[in-house]
């Protein structure tokens, strides 16, 4: 007989993946009044709408600036207060752009434009004109990310314009085993 964390089949088959429930309830919240402000000023998810890329640097600079106005002392968000009477807190809009960034970064919805000391250069080597900003793509470092079936590699396939595998082909490889690998991507000797 086989014992399972809590008696439950399932728990042992959720560890190691995300822990949606340790995500404060008030966070959650709050980043959803500053969504929920942000549909009514600019429209539903509109940093994915194709040809509508998004330039990482309105981000930064949105939420810095509800950064600085928490850091000030001012809580919450004054012309957000039809969405809570006391208004969204600002580190709600703050995770808000942050999840924004993510999911833009991800999608393949964002310019990069952040300075060329977060591409690793030094300030001395920046070129004088920045007129082609980085477009970013799905953040993936898989090798194989052509078969891939993770929701990342799924959306780089669908940036890089390449056919997505059936689902019939994706059972398939998901049955077969997988040869295990040693230390340092060797295969185990005899």
């Amino acid at each position: 007989m086989t014992i399972y964390p809590n008696g439950n089949p399932k728990a042992a088959a959720a560890k190691g993946k995300a822990q949606y429930h340790a995500i404060p309830t008030p966070a959650l919240r709050e980043c959803g009044g500053a969504m929920q402000q942000g549909e009514e000023k600019y429209g539903l998810v509109n940093w994915r709408v194709e040809g509508q890329e998004v330039s990482a640097s309105t981000y930064v600079d949105a939420l810095m600036r509800h950064l600085h106005k928490w850091m000030e002392g001012e809580q919450c968000s004054d012309d957000t207060r039809h969405i809570f009477p006391e208004g969204v807190h600002h580190l709600g809009h703050v995770m808000a752009c942050c999840a924004i960034l993510i999911d833009a970064e991800r999608g393949g919805h964002m310019i990069d434009d952040r300075p060329s000391a977060a591409r690793g250069k030094r300030p001395g080597e920046v070129k004088a004109s920045r007129t082609e900003p980085r477009r970013s793509g799905p953040a993936v470092s898989h090798v194989n990310w052509k078969s891939c079936e993770c929701a990342a590699c799924w959306t780089r396939r669908d940036v890089e314009g390449m056919p997505q595998p059936s689902l019939t082909e994706a059972v398939k490889r998901a049955a077969k085993p997988r040869k295990r690998r040693g230390a340092l991507g060797a295969t185990p000797g005899p």
